[in-house]
This record gives structure tokens, C-alpha cells and sequence, in this order.
């Protein structure tokens, strides 16, 4: 095969969610490129494998192939690849090293560069990047402006598959750490007949992520769960750590929908989340130290253990803790029915049958978590209260008897006892 075909079929396996044949293919157009004296097509391809390697985490790799482009393009006239480069070095002065300054004359170069040369996936991009930028020198509307302009003349179809993923990618994340969930569903409603006329999912797993997570905020529950198990299957190859947390994640928004989990249950959950997360830390610090293979096991799973740990303490704090003090409300994670209350036992066997079925304990939950949003601060934290005094008693129930089926009917009556005391107490004068 060409240099060119190579490069193709390796794009067909990146967006098929084949990563490592995609990077296999690439280094080999690398070095065809290389052998045939194309030095703008070899640094092209190493622009793009520094890309793919900072995605891994692999960053030593990523600099030495960056390092690699920029050696080729010395001397040559301004070329697309030379905007890329430019852009790379942008993203990377912004979201690895926090140089704001740094990144926003890069930006503007990368931008400038690539109108010159007349690449308008690099000059969306760094129009993406400088809106970025501006929201996290606290700029937000002009940031925003910026990324609606970008986004817009991306999912029209100005721009190749990449770019417009990339865009998109930007401007979701964006509006997530702003809170902006209507401007990210808006975008993502747009991004989807984008997806749907070229025939493609988006970014392998990246692109469901962020669709999940918008349509679980909506309420679509059906929708996010099979754009998270779509992600799943589609990570498998791509990025190890970001399954971990999206399994995580799948499972905490199923969990939501339960009227019960187990220990056990709970422990694969943050452990696919924070222990997941964390550990990938550590394990990372160990590989730049370029430590010893069993070292770096030992990393991982101290980092796996300090998430179990933290996450296990801050569900604790979630509820019991001081508001004052944790910043956090004790009674967000029960009014979105987190269950982050562990049980004190894994359940028992099933001797008796349960009197009361799963669903109509979901019901009574539902019931009571409207009723809840109408009370004002103070009548929410009494009913805090009243609500963990009725658990308790199921709780006694699970260290003594470990009847699954008996504490499932305690937590019932326990449910029925706060629409009581909502009917009764918070009755609207």
C-alpha cells in the first residue's frame, strides 16, 4: 500500500474504534512517508500519533513524536502542518500545564497560521481553543460566543469528521463544568443529525459519554443507558481508564433506578469511578518515573484503595457530615436516590417472602422525592432527619436477622412513614 492508503485505512480503524491497529498504521505511514522524502506527510503523521498517545496517557511518547514533527517541518514553507502544530501546542499549554497566556498566543498563531494556509479544521479548532480559554480566565459569554461560533460552522459541515468531533467535544465539556446543560443539549441534538448524516456514532465512546450524560439530566433514562453501553463496547480498545468510569457511571445511574444494592454492589461502583480514577494516577506518576513493572502494580492499587477510601468517607460526609463544613447538602444524594448509604451486610437468604413488591417501593420513592422539592430548606432537613431515624430500624433488622426479605419490608414502612409525616407536618396551609 501508498503512504496515502495507509493513512486512510488507518483513520477507518480509529473511527471504528480500533486504536492500536489505527496507531500501527499510522507509524508505518510515517515511515513511508519518511522513506519517499514526503517530510510534510511524515510530520503529519507524527502530529497525529502525538495526538493518539496523549489521549492514552502516554505523554513521554506523545513528546518524542511531537518533537519528531517539529524536526521535519524545520525550514519547509508554512504549511497546514504547520498550523497543527501550533494547535497542539495550544491545547497542550492549556489543559496540561494551566498557561493560560501561553495558550491564548498560541491560539490566536495556530488561528492566524491557518487562515494563511487555508486550513479551516485548524482555524475552527483554535477558535474552539481560544473560547476555552477565555472560560477559564473567567471570560464565560465571550467564551461561549466564541464556541457556538465554532460549533456551529463545524456540525454544518464545513469541517472534516475529526475536526467536528474535536469541536463538539470542546464545547460540551465546556457547558458540563459551566452547568449549561441546555446549551449542551441543544448541541448535542445537533451533533446527532450530524452523526446521523454521515452515518458515524461520533468519537469511539467519547461522543456517547457526553450524550448520556445529557439525557440523563433530561430524564431520558432508556436513551443514556444504551448510549452508556454503546460507549462500553466501543472503549474497549481505546481507552482502559475511561471505560472503568463509564461502566462506573452506567452503574450509578442504573443503581438510581433500584430500590436496593448491596455492599458489594456499591464497592464495583466507585471502584469503576474515583478507585478507578485515582489509580490511574498514581500508575501514570510511577510510568513517567519510569519505574519497575511490579512497582507500578504497587502504585495502582495503592491509588485503587485511596479511592475506595475517599469515596467510601465522602458518601459517609454526605449525609452525617456538617453542611458548614463539607459544602454539601445532606440531602442531595437522597433526594436523587443515591445509594451511597452502604449497608452494613451483604443480604442475607431469602426465608421469608417479601410482603411489599420492588416496584411499588420505587413508587413510594418517586412519590416522595416530588413531595420533597416543594418543601423549603428547613422542612427538607427535618425530613432528613424523620427519614434516617426510620432507617435505622432496618438497619438493626440487617445486623441481626441478615434477612434481605425483612429489611425490604422495614425500608417500606419506613417510606410510608415519611409520606405521613409529609401529609401531616408540611401540609400546605
Amino acid at each position: 500500500m501508498t503512504p496515502d492508503d495507509l493513512e486512510r485505512f488507518a483513520e477507518a480503524a480509529w473511527w471504528t474504534a480500533r486504536l492500536d491497529d489505527a496507531i500501527g498504521l499510522r507509524e508505518r505511514a510515517h515511515s513511508a512517508y519518511a522513506a519517499s522524502g514526503d517530510k510534510r506527510g511524515a510530520a503529519r503523521m507524527a502530529l497525529t500519533l502525538a495526538w493518539d498517545y496523549e489521549g492514552r496517557g502516554a505523554f513521554s511518547v506523545s513528546h518524542g513524536w511531537f518533537a519528531t514533527a517539529e524536526r521535519l517541518l524545520e525550514g519547509l514553507p508554512e504549511s497546514p502542518e504547520h498550523a497543527r502544530a501550533l494547535l497542539i501546542a495550544a491545547v497542550t499549554a492549556l489543559f496540561a500545564e494551566g498557561d493560560l497566556d501561553r495558550a491564548q498566543a498560541l491560539f490566536e498563531s495556530a488561528f492566524e497560521l491557518a487562515r494563511r494556509v487555508g486550513d479551516r479544521d485548524v482555524e475552527i479548532l483554535a477558535l474552539s481553543g481560544k473560547g476555552r480559554t477565555h472560560i477559564k480566565a473567567g471570560q464565560v459569554e465571550q467564551g461561549l460566543a466564541l464556541l457556538d461560533e465554532a460549533t456551529a460552522s463545524a456540525i454544518s459541515g464545513n469541517l472534516k469528521p475529526h475536526a467536528t468531533g474535536l469541536v463538539y467535544c470542546l464545547t460540551i465539556s465546556a457547558c458540563r463544568d459551566l452547568g449549561d446543560y441546555r446549551r449542551a443539549a441543544e448541541w448535542t441534538e445537533a451533533a446527532n443529525r450530524w452523526c446521523d448524516q454521515l452515518d458515524v456514532s461520533g468519537f469511539p465512546g467519547a461522543c456517547r459519554i457526553h450524550r448520556a450524560e445529557v439525557l440523563r439530566l433530561r430524564g431520558d433514562w432508556p436513551a443514556a443507558e444504551a448510549q452508556a453501553l454503546a460507549a462500553c463496547e466501543e472503549l474497549q480498545d481505546f481507552d482502559r481508564t475511561c471505560l472503568r468510569l463509564t461502566q462506573g457511571q452506567y452503574l450509578d445511574m442504573a443503581f438510581e433506578r433500584r430500590g436496593r444494592v448491596t455492599v458489594a454492589e456499591y464497592l464495583e461502583m466507585i471502584e469503576c469511578k474515583t478507585a478507578a480514577l485515582i489509580a490511574a494516577a498514581t500508575h501514570l506518576g510511577a510510568r513517567l518515573a519510569e519505574a519497575s513493572d511490579g512497582r507500578m502494580a504497587h502504585f495502582y492499587e495503592y491509588g485503587r484503595n485511596l479511592g475506595l477510601a475517599f469515596q467510601i468517607q465522602d458518601d459517609l460526609l454526605g449525609i452525617w457530615g456538617d453542611p458548614a463544613v463539607t459544602g454539601k447538602s445532606a440531602a442531595s444524594d437522597l433526594e436523587k436516590r443515591k445509594k451511597s448509604r452502604t449497608q452494613p451486610l451483604e443480604e442475607g437468604p431469602r426465608e421469608v417472602a417479601d410482603p411489599r413488591d420492588e416496584a411499588e417501593s420505587v413508587a413510594l420513592w418517586d412519590m416522595v422525592s416530588n413531595a420533597f422539592k416543594k418543601l423549603t430548606r428547613e422542612q427538607q432537613m427535618v425530613l432528613v432527619s424523620r427519614f434516617l431515624e426510620g432507617l435505622s430500624v432496618a438497619e438493626t433488622a440487617a445486623l441481626l436477622g441478615k434477612n434481605e426479605n425483612a429489611v425490604k419490608a422495614l425500608e417500606f414502612r419506613a417510606l410510608k412513614s415519611v409520606r405521613k409525616i409529609l401529609g401531616r407536618e408540611f401540609a400546605p396551609a
